[in-house]
Order: C-alpha cells, then structure tokens, then sequence
C-alpha cells in the first residue's frame, strides 16, 4: 500500500460499510477509517491522505489531487471510471470481494458473512435479539462510530473470522450478563426485553435452530471475556434506547394536534431525534392509547399525516409526511412554496416562480432550508437533518422556540386548508395579500373562480 489510503463509509455505519472497513484494514489496503461527509472533509483539509476508498458510500463532492475508489451498490445504475462493480442486488462487500478477492480468508466463513451482510442490507428483521438491531443500540449508547468500530464492530468481525464457535459458551455468558444487568438496574425500562431473551435461552436448540442474525450466533466465535464486554456495551445500548424511546413517547403524547384540509398535523418542540419514527410506532401499534383525533384521521397507511419536529436547543426544524405518495407529493410541493417564499420575504430577498419555490435542494437566499424532493417514497422540508444540524437558528420565523413553532403551524394551516385564508382575502387585490408572494394552488383556484 503506497501512501496513506483512507476507508470511508457513512455515519452510524451499518453492516456493509463496517465490513468493508473492517476487511480491507486487516488486509493493509487501508490506514484508517473515516465516517460520514463531515469527518471526510475534516481528514482532507488535514491533508496527507493519497488515496480514498469508499464503501457503502460516495463522494458528496468531487475530490480533487486524491485518487478515489468506490464501492458502492446504491449508485450501481451510473458508469463511473473509478466505480467498482455492479448491479442488483449486491452488496458493497460483494463489489468489494469482487474487487480484491478474499484474501486467503476461509471462504465458507466469507459466504456465511456476505449473507449475514446481504440480509441486513435488504430485509428488515422482526427477531429482537437480531444482529443488525444491536448494531444500531450501540451507535445509540456510543453516539461516536470511531468507538463503535472499535469497541464493539471490530471484536464481533475479528472473532468470527478468527475462531470457531462454542455455542454453549455464548449462552452462559449472555445469561450471566443478563442476569448482572438486571440486578444493578432493576428499573431499567429495557428489563422486559432482556427477560424475555432469557426465557427464549433456556431452550438451547430452538436459540440454535434461530435465524442466522440472533446474536448468539456471533457470540459464540468470541472468547468469554471478549463476548462479556461485547455483551454488556450492547445491553446499556438496550437500556439506552428504550430511556429514549419513553422519553420520546412522552413528547408525543404532549405534541400539538392539528387537521388542516385532509392531512392530520403532529407539531412538536423537542430535540429527540427518535420522535418520527416513535410518531409512526404510536399511530400504528395496536398496543398503545392515542388522541381521539388521531384515531379519528388515521384510519389506514394510506391516511396523509405530516409531522413538524423543532428542536428547542439549535432551532432548526424538520417536517416529514407520511401516508398516500401521489397527494404526499401535492401536500409537500404546497408547503416548500410557502415556507421558502416566507423565508425570502423576511430576508428582502426575490421572490421567484412557483416552479423554482418547489424545486428540489436548496435554492438561492433560503440556506439552509432543504427540500429532500423524493420521486418515490416520502419527500422532507428540512433546515439542518436530524443528524447533521445547522449552526443556522429560523429565527426569521420567531425568536423563541415557541414563536417559531406557532408561526410554522400557522404556515402550515394557509399551506394545506383550502379553507383557510389571511383575514380579509379579496381576490381582486391579490397583490395586497401577505400570502399572495407563496404562490399557493388554492389562491389561484380562488382568482379564476372569482373572475368567472
């Protein structure tokens, strides 16, 4: 390996990425590892580095005076001198493979983890002691993918390729964990759950016969100290994210609820990064009790409702909705156009055409509002992401948390409710309309009916 290469895959790794680093690290064709745009970014303004290795990723930007390799399946569909492999259904770690080869790695031990990899990549998994689901508990406790990596990813990959499993051996550690979690933290609201698994260990063969991604399976490769560490950062991540996953239910039974036209409204001032998917776990489960009017709009998947996330310590903000795709994409368009028009009109910037307002990205004047516009699945209005925020405050909408949130609501409101206009709306003098600027469907519908 000449010069300093880097591997770079995306933050809160998953398992394509982390095995992509993980196998060209112990194969020297990497230095390092490097996670998400905004670590890459600080590594190349260090400088030193000659060449990067994508995987599970690709570059944001173009790099300039570094030589960049990619492997990654998400963009398989574009022709690339510098992209490596293909195609359908593949992996990262397949591209990878097919790229360097195994390596003198035991090949029955290299399909077994390609399906492991495979499977996490492509189907969810319902079994709560699945692997990729405690991947994503650690990166919940850890909040750092350097450590993650490290202290949990590194030994789980090492051991399995290194070892031979004793399945007995991981039962008894697990269980023992188990039992010395509970007993110094008897109230911890992941309790349940861990009880649960311990019922399902006692039948050593049906945890066995399990499917391949039950962590018991690559515990059973560890050595017993090594399966103790690795057992206990994963159930204070359990703990961890069932303490957010309260506390977030707890914010969503205190949310805002509105109907503005035929989409039901969830506003929030809250900095829990879980709360949309907490919201759809709520609105849907069968287990828990909701507001009346929820149960009134909700009736299906296909019913529209959209959910206005502020957080109260950077004041950026996030709206997400949910339900039928095609009216999504009608409901969304309305809404980028009035908050980005707002947004120009309080910065003394030019307002322009309606079809510019709902175009996707970021437009001119209104950094950093974003709009994720999405042709399949559901589209985004966001200023900073949930997991990148913006130094950039919305004070232009409010001083106060509370400010902010009420005038989105009220945006919101004119945006959606074909019924709802400015006081005094008169079609003839649209152009002394506050809202006249955002360029809304219903205020165009309301000119040509009145001038018919």
């Amino acid at each position: 390996m000449e010069g300093k290469c880097m591997g770079v895959t995306h933050h809160e790794f998953d398992f394509d990425g982390g095995s992509c680093m993980r196998f060209l690290q112990i194969h020297k064709k990497i230095h390092g590892c490097i996670f998400g745009n905004d670590e890459l970014k600080k590594s190349i303004d260090e400088g030193g580095i000659d060449k990067l290795i994508f995987a599970d990723a690709s570059p944001k930007e173009p790099i300039n005076d570094i030589d960049v390799k990619i492997y990654d399946h998400h963009k398989s569909n574009e022709s690339e001198d510098n992209r490596s492999g293909a195609a359908g259904d593949k992996t990262a770690f397949d591209i990878m493979l097919e790229s360097v080869g195994i390596c003198n790695e035991n090949p029955a031990k290299i399909e077994k983890w390609r399906k492991l990899v495979k499977l996490g990549d492509q189907k969810s998994e319902p079994d709560d002691m699945d692997i990729t689901r405690a991947l994503k508990r650690v990166h919940t406790l850890l909040e750092n993918d350097n450590e993650t990596y490290e202290k949990w990813f590194v030994p789980l990959f090492d051991s399995f390729f290194a070892n031979e499993p004793h399945f007995d051996c991981a039962i008894k550690v697990l269980q023992n964990s188990i039992s010395e979690y509970i007993s110094n933290n008897p109230n911890s609201p992941a309790r349940p759950f861990m009880q649960k698994w311990m019922e399902r260990m006692r039948n050593k063969e049906k945890i066995q016969r399990s499917t391949l991604r039950n962590i018991v399976h690559f515990m059973a490769y560890m050595d017993e100290d090594t399966a103790r560490k690795w057992s206990n950062l994963l159930l204070e991540g359990y703990h961890k994210e069932q303490t957010v996953f309260q506390e977030c239910k707890r914010d969503f039974n205190k949310a805002r609820l509105d109907f503005f036209g035929d989409t039901l409204v969830i506003s929030a001032i809250s900095a829990n990064p879980k709360f949309v998917q907490v919201a759809r776990y709520m609105i849907f489960s069968k287990k828990e009790d909701v507001a009346q009017l929820i149960k009134e709009k909700i009736k299906d998947r296909n019913s529209l409702w959209t959910v206005l996330l502020l957080n109260p310590k950077n004041k950026n903000f996030q709206i997400f909705i949910n339900g039928n795709k095609d009216r999504s994409q009608v409901i969304i368009c309305e809404l980028i156009k009035a908050i980005r028009a707002e947004l120009l009109l309080k910065r003394s910037a030019f307002v322009p055409s309606r079809d510019v307002l709902s175009d996707g990205g970021i437009i001119e004047g209104t950094e950093p509002l974003y709009f994720h516009k999405l042709e399949t699945g559901y589209p985004s209005i966001l200023w900073g992401s949930l997991k990148h925020p913006s130094k950039i405050q919305a004070t232009e909408f409010g001083n106060t948390s509370a400010e902010i949130h009420s005038r989105l609501v009220e945006i919101i409101k004119l945006a959606l409710d074909k019924d709802e206009y400015v006081y005094g709306c008169n079609p003839s003098k649209c152009q002394d309309c506050p809202i006249c600027r955002w360029q809304l469907q219903k205020c165009e519908d309301k000119r040509k009916s009145h001038t018919t």
